[in-house]
């Protein structure tokens, strides 16, 4: 009998549940001085799976990884210079890479064919 197939969790999702766990679980005590060392203890151990997500994220993504904030924040001034108002960068997506070169020879082919005189 053969094992019925449970879908695979991408490693990035599995470390952000374990991080909104973490947060679902000291949220009651951040009020609560007596548990101060607990709070700072979970919230560290939060960043640090925080982390381990978004490298097995980029990881998942073939290293295509996103713009940093430092960019993200210098994109937004930018836009922001330009349009005359404050904007937030939701996304970025790269642009594809123009080409450069140009076949001359072909260009000049083109070129004395289109403007030369048609005889019939």
């Amino acid at each position: 009998m053969s094992k019925p197939e449970t879908p695979s969790v991408p490693v990035s999702e599995a470390h952000l549940s374990l991080v909104l766990t973490a947060l679902h679980r000291i949220l009651p005590r951040l009020n609560d001085p007596a548990r101060a060392a607990d709070v700072q203890a979970t919230l560290t151990l939060a960043v640090a799976r925080l982390e381990a997500a978004r490298a097995a994220h980029d990881q998942e993504m073939g290293g295509a990884a996103a713009v940093g904030s430092e960019l993200a924040a210098i994109i937004g001034a930018a836009v922001a210079v330009v349009l005359g108002r404050p904007h937030t960068v939701l996304d970025t997506k790269p642009a594809p890479v123009a080409v450069t070169w140009t076949n001359t020879w072909a260009m000049a082919g083109r070129f004395q064919q289109y403007s030369a005189p048609k005889v019939r």
